[in-house]
């Protein structure tokens, strides 16, 4: 079976032949040229149809993707914020180990001032 690409330049030159229009239909008729065009026509679709799923697939995988990350960075605060409070109140602000070394630290207040003349 002939590609596109050979199909169409089939057609091309058949159309460009100084030949009446009748004769080059009789031409393509012979070569069975309209039914191997449709035949590849209808594949290409197919494979277009098929590369669209794949896209619809991907994006709902994106989705659920970005759905499972949002909820693990949240599982990760609560985490973080449990961790917290409890060194805070068993007073275990440090505590080391050969494979790492957790301590919460106490940061720089932030002072901010509103002048309410600007505000």
């Amino acid at each position: 079976m002939s590609t596109l690409y050979e199909l169409t330049g089939q057609y091309l030159d058949i159309y460009n032949i100084d030949i009446t229009d009748e004769t080059k239909l009789d031409t393509l008729e012979t070569i069975d040229w309209q039914k191997d065009f449709e035949e590849k026509v209808f594949g290409y679709a197919k494979v277009i149809k098929n590369l669209e799923n794949d896209i619809a697939v991907i994006k709902q995988e994106e989705s659920r993707l970005a759905d499972r990350k949002k909820s693990i960075k949240k599982k990760i605060d609560t985490l973080k914020t449990n961790l917290q409070a409890a060194m805070e109140v068993s007073n275990n602000l440090k505590v080391d180990s050969s494979l790492m070394t957790v301590s919460v630290r106490k940061t720089k207040p932030v002072v901010i001032i509103i002048i309410e003349e600007l505000v």
